[in-house]
């Protein structure tokens, strides 16, 4: 009888502890709440999955519909499906697209665009710029032969020993060997290189990406400095952003920038071409001078002086 009585009395003090700190909760929430604070956090998050899932619906249809479309013959009103289906989830907020499962099936809805070969997502030499672009891409160039001659040398001496596998990693993803000359725009080819808004290593990973891309973060080690991963989910990662604009400067536009924004700019307005929406002023300050810097990095280490990009090879 002893351990019931014990055991009573636990469970009294249980409960008026309990009691009292819901009351002492109740007091407190009643003192600072607002308005809008009544909604818990809880039915917020449920909201926002129910959000994510309407969005996965929604794009699903249309790309069964899309596959239907493609066993009938019909491919130009598969791709109006699908781009449809890419729209719906475009449309979201930059929190919902780049869930990890939104972003893969973006990715996926990318990917059979590509394959169909819509005409509007063909590479293209990317060095037809106009006057303005063109003067932008030679004051990078001069500055990388003069002020920036000293810089240049020792990103070179950085890269050296990794050029070999830069190459074949970028090749394997089929994206042009010579965008592995970004790395001197992103970090001189430093492996540790740490911006001061977060990015890290070769390729200048921010956290979200990088793991997107299979880069662990952990505190025994941060893979985006690993060279060879980072490598890796550097090429794979511009081969997605290729399938997804279909246009290697949007590509670039958006390695800097990031897809979201870009897709949002470019569904906006409808203009895909990067100079026109640099000369009309639409992209960031730091996006419209990244990729002629990117450019005249390209021009000047591959000792080119007419195209500064060829195409990727074949698939």
């Amino acid at each position: 009888m002893d351990w019931f009585l014990h055991l009573s009395f636990l469970m009294t003090r249980t409960v008026w502890v309990f009691l009292s700190l819901a009351f002492a909760s109740a007091m407190l929430n009643t003192a600072v709440a607002k308005p809008s604070d009544f909604r818990s956090d809880l039915e917020k998050e449920l909201d926002a999955q129910v959000e994510r899932a309407e969005v996965l619906l929604q794009a699903g249809r249309l790309y069964d519909e899309a596959d239907r479309l493609i066993e009938q013959g019909e491919r130009e009103k598969a791709r109006g499906m699908l781009a449809r289906a890419r729209d719906t989830i475009v449309g979201t907020n930059e929190e919902v697209f780049y869930q990890p499962n939104i972003y893969a099936y973006f990715i996926k809805i990318s990917n059979r665009i590509s394959e169909l070969g819509d005409g509007s997502m063909d590479l293209f030499d990317a060095y037809h710029a106009p006057a303005d672009g063109r003067l932008s891409v030679a004051r990078f160039l001069a500055y990388f032969q003069d002020d920036g001659k000293r810089l240049v040398q020792d990103a070179l001496k950085r890269l050296a020993p990794n050029e070999a596998m830069f190459r074949e990693r970028f090749r394997a993803e089929n994206v042009p060997e010579s965008l592995i000359y970004l790395g001197l725009i992103e970090s001189g080819f430093d492996p540790v290189a740490l911006s001061p808004a977060g990015a890290r290593g070769t390729w200048q990973f921010m956290k979200g990406t990088g793991l997107r891309y299979g880069l662990s973060q952990a505190a025994a080690g941060d893979e985006r400095t690993d060279t060879a991963k980072s490598t890796r989910a550097a090429a794979r990662y511009l081969s997605d952003l290729n399938r997804i604009f279909g246009d290697w400067l949007l590509a670039l536009a958006a390695y800097n920038a990031g897809e979201h924004r870009i897709l949002r700019i470019t569904e906006k307005t409808g203009i895909r071409d990067f100079w026109e929406l640099r000369r009309r002023g639409l992209l960031p300050k730091e996006t419209s001078d990244y990729v002629p810097a990117v450019l005249a990095a390209v021009q000047l280490l591959q000792g080119k002086t007419e195209t500064a990009i060829s195409k990727a090879p074949a698939s």
